[in-house]
């Protein structure tokens, strides 16, 4: 790699702004016990605003590294290892294991196999991924499930200002009027004898 002068060629192209570095917040986990019981058919677990703070950190734990820095990481990682023949071709294969992970992934993911592996061979890219694949998956799942949460939360949102009214078919309305109104007038108390009724 010409830029690091180690296994890996860093990439050419343009690769993005700088992201933000990766964790879950406070709201997410203050959210998560109740998140992981949470059903489809039941109501939202939180609030709408709390339900969108929480995704915005789901996101952020969700955003991958980025690939220039990942490149830079993982050509350290990888000179523990003598290259095999051919690495060049297959260099590449190694940054695809990992392009898609945020940074502290990436970060467990080398500190796995420097700490675990222990063959004279390089690593393949597998061993990297596979130590961070299950915690990947739990966080997409966690965000599949805000974004029905935010979209449950929000279409009860719309219904409730005239939920009492709205939801009654045409025509139904102007009965159950009519009927309170007619309740209304018969609980009028009658005067008492003696008393004369108020002038219409």
């Amino acid at each position: 790699m010409t830029e690091t002068g180690g296994h890996l060629a860093l990439c050419q192209a343009d690769c993005g702004l700088d992201r933000p570095k990766t964790g879950s917040g406070g709201v997410l986990v203050s959210l998560q016990a109740s998140l992981d019981a949470w059903l489809p058919a039941n109501s939202p677990p939180a609030a709408l605003a709390t339900l969108e703070a929480a995704m915005l950190e789901a996101q952020v734990g969700l955003q991958p590294m980025d690939r220039r820095e990942l490149a830079v990481k993982l050509d350290k990682t990888l000179t523990l290892w003598a290259a095999p023949e051919g690495f060049e071709v297959t260099a590449e294969f190694y940054l695809e294991a990992l392009e898609d992970l945020p940074a502290d992934l990436v970060e467990a993911a080398l500190k796995h196999v420097r700490m675990t592996y222990r063959y004279p061979s390089m690593p393949k890219p597998a061993d990297f991924r596979s130590a961070v694949v299950a915690e990947l998956g739990r966080r997409q799942r966690q965000a599949r499930k805000l974004e029905m949460a935010i979209s449950r939360a929000g279409r009860e949102g719309e219904r409730k200002p005239d939920r009492n009214r709205a939801d009654l078919p045409p025509g139904r309305r102007e009965e159950v009027e009519a009927a309170i109104g007619g309740m209304v007038a018969a609980l009028k108390v009658a005067p008492e004898a003696g008393e004369e009724e108020p002038e219409a």
